[in-house]
């Protein structure tokens, strides 16, 4: 009596991982491995719908795949947007600061502003204006 149709069965459902990836092994494969007779593998699997189980478990595994990739890119894009906020808060401040010392004029700092808020609502999922491409030039002179 062979004693380890569980072990095989798990192989054949779930593949077996090495170096390259995830191989999903045949009947032969496993029979010459586990030294059991491929028929008789055949006609466990078909009785306990292991093929059926197989592509369960692979549309399992590829929609689990897929909502960890979805939940790194929205973490990363979380952080990029937040990053944005940032900059954009900071340049808010440097033209404040210089409105404050009046060392450059008012047109060219409001313009500034604008696109500074334009960044700021962008990283908050806001098209300021959606019939618009954004585009920001930022030049600043050292003192």
């Amino acid at each position: 009596m062979f004693k380890h149709w569980p072990d095989l069965k798990s192989q054949y459902i779930e593949g077996i991982q090495d170096k390259t990836g995830r191989h999903y092994p045949t009947y032969a494969e496993l029979a010459e491995k586990w030294k059991v007779d491929p028929a008789v593998i055949g006609r466990r699997a078909a009785k306990e719908k292991w093929p059926e189980a197989r592509k369960m478990f692979s549309h399992k595994v590829e929609t689990l795949r897929v909502e960890k990739k979805s939940e790194i890119m929205a973490s990363e894009s979380a952080q990029f947007d937040s990053e944005c906020l940032k900059v954009s808060q900071k340049g808010i401040n440097l033209v404040v600061k210089a409105m404050g010392q009046k060392k450059k004029s008012i047109p060219g700092l409001a313009l500034a502003l604008a696109n500074f808020q334009k960044v700021g609502k962008l990283a908050f999922g806001e098209n300021p204006e959606p019939d618009k491409p954004v585009t920001i030039n930022v030049k600043y002179d050292k003192e």
